[in-house]
């Protein structure tokens, strides 16, 4: 029960965090998807399957404060989790930094892909005229600080990793750098 309850109040920081800290900058940096590349990265570098469910979570909470244009946002969420959680577990190598790279860009384009499926349907049932090209601009962005955050979150793995025993999300023994 506690673990599960770390977990939510994970997931509520690191949405806190995108929605209020990362929203709040001018430019490009404001795209960043701050709780995507956490959870993938742990997922895919560190092992921890349960990291896909604040991306899960993260999008329960944008679809509550109704934070996003995509309408039930927290599929787009769940189909991302799926993608990560079985290309990390079958196709990629944990230990490489292309390994976690392909893992976040595909199962960020399996978000994508569902996030302008939703959108395009919203747009169909409201009628509201849908800016493309705006679309396309926001998403080449995403993608461009979602490589930059992956780069950070590497060269930074070993102080991860002690904070990640700290919080007891992975065994003191485990030695993977």
């Amino acid at each position: 029960m506690t673990r599960f309850l770390l977990h939510v109040l994970i997931a509520f920081i690191l949405s806190i965090i995108e929605t209020s800290l990362f929203a709040s900058f001018h430019g490009t940096i404001r795209f960043t998807p701050f709780v995507f590349a956490v959870s993938v990265y742990l997922l895919q570098h560190h092992g921890i399957t349960s990291a896909s469910s604040w991306m899960i979570l993260h999008g329960i909470f944008i679809d509550t404060l109704q934070h996003s244009q995509t309408p039930f946002v927290t599929l787009a969420y769940l189909v991302a989790a799926v993608i990560s959680i079985l290309s990390a577990q079958r196709v990629f190598s944990n230990r490489s930094f292309y390994g976690i790279m392909t893992c976040s860009l595909l199962s960020y384009t399996g978000f994508i892909v569902m996030d302008f499926l939703l959108r395009l349907t919203g747009a169909f049932i409201s009628k509201y005229p849908f800016d493309w090209m705006s679309y396309y601009k926001d998403t080449e962005a995403r993608y461009m600080t979602l490589i930059i955050f992956l780069v950070i979150l590497f060269i930074f793995a070993k102080h991860i990793r002690i904070v990640l025993a700290k919080l007891f999300l992975i065994p003191q023994s485990r030695q993977t750098l």
